[in-house]
């Protein structure tokens, strides 16, 4: 029963007792002051201004003592407000006109501590649902983060198997093929016909030429085949007929470990601006400075539904603090994120 209702309840039981002893003399005019304050109570939220409005009604009963017989909403509201003040209403008691009067106060003592009894129950079950909610969510970006991890480290050894392999195919076959080209240019020098010396020169040549071939495809296959800008520019795909402005300054090698995290963050962004973003435009910018690399995002649209952190937020977050780097959001004029990376933490 709502609060309001339960003080109308107990003031018409009030103004019943007074009507009943046939002390109605201005019985309507002490109802209506008595709500009065009653309803401000509840209008007004401050601590101060509401112990003011209970002072109040306590002169109301020494000035008029026929106002006792509203007593009942005087200790509701003591009780709900100040729950130190209510051993004084129990010394009160004693001083009430009617025993009608006392058992309403005793009833509007049970109807203030129910109420509170409910009060606290509530704010624990939010408490407790905004506990689970937390937990949720953060068992969903665990969830998320082991998912990233699981596809970086199926890459980092897919990548690894590819530089065993091309190591061992240029130990075997670039020794192969170099020692080969080192019989023909032994042939040529000891062959007596011109014609047999042109055939060993233009076998000689391809074997080179494939040798040349061989070398980059290997090459292709180690980490440094990773290339970063060109990674982050196929996540930027998704952006669509936005106009893009990508600029990129990076001249340090770096470990496979972190162009994934570079290129997780970016996906993160990209599918965060297509879903909740309106914007034209998009802007990304990754330089290196002397100490750290700096990631900077920003898009002329809104993020209405980014004004708190989600899961993609808190990924990214992680993401910099493994860097002992910083983030900045800023919504003013579109959406702009910031990040910095100290290179400190970087094995570079």
């Amino acid at each position: 029963m709502p609060t309001i209702i339960e003080k109308i309840l107990l003031s018409t039981l009030s103004y019943a007792a007074l009507l009943l002893l046939d002390r109605g003399q201005n019985s309507v005019a002490f109802l209506l002051l008595t709500l009065i304050l009653s309803f401000l109570l509840e209008l007004f939220q401050q601590k101060r201004i509401q112990v003011g409005l209970l002072l109040t009604h306590g002169l109301l009963f020494l000035l008029k003592p026929e106002a006792l017989f509203f007593f009942p909403l005087f200790v509701y509201s003591v009780v709900q407000i100040i729950p130190n003040w209510s051993w004084l209403c129990l010394f009160i008691l004693f001083f009430l006109p009617t025993p009608l009067t006392i058992l309403f106060s005793l009833l509007a003592a049970y109807m203030a501590y129910q109420r509170q009894a409910n009060q606290a129950f509530r704010k624990q079950n939010l408490q407790i649902q905004n506990r689970l909610a937390q937990d949720k969510m953060a068992l969903r970006r665990k969830q998320q983060q082991l998912e990233q991890d699981q596809v970086k480290n199926m890459e980092i050894a897919t990548l690894s198997e590819r530089n065993r392999i091309a190591h061992s195919l240029h130990d075997s076959i670039g020794h192969l093929i170099s020692s080969s080209i080192l019989q023909l240019e032994a042939l040529q020098i000891t062959s007596q016909e011109e014609a047999t010396r042109q055939h060993l020169e233009v076998l000689s040549e391809h074997l080179q030429t494939g040798m040349t071939d061989i070398r980059q495809t290997l090459h292709q296959l180690y980490n440094d085949s990773f290339d970063l800008h060109q990674r982050l520019e196929e996540s930027l795909e998704p952006l669509g007929n936005r106009e893009l402005t990508f600029h990129y300054s990076v001249e340090s090698p770096l470990p496979l470990s972190v162009k994934l995290d570079f290129v997780t963050i970016v996906k993160e962004l990209v599918t965060n601006c297509c879903k909740h973003s309106n914007s034209s435009q998009v802007r990304l910018v990754l330089v290196e400075q002397p100490s750290f690399f700096s990631l900077t995002y920003k898009d002329n649209g809104s993020f209405q539904s980014q004004s708190q952190k989600g899961i993609g937020l808190y990924s990214i977050e992680e993401i910099v603090q493994k860097y002992k780097g910083s983030m900045t959001i800023d919504q003013v004029d579109g959406y702009h994120l910031h990040l910095i990376f100290r290179k400190e933490a970087i094995e570079l």
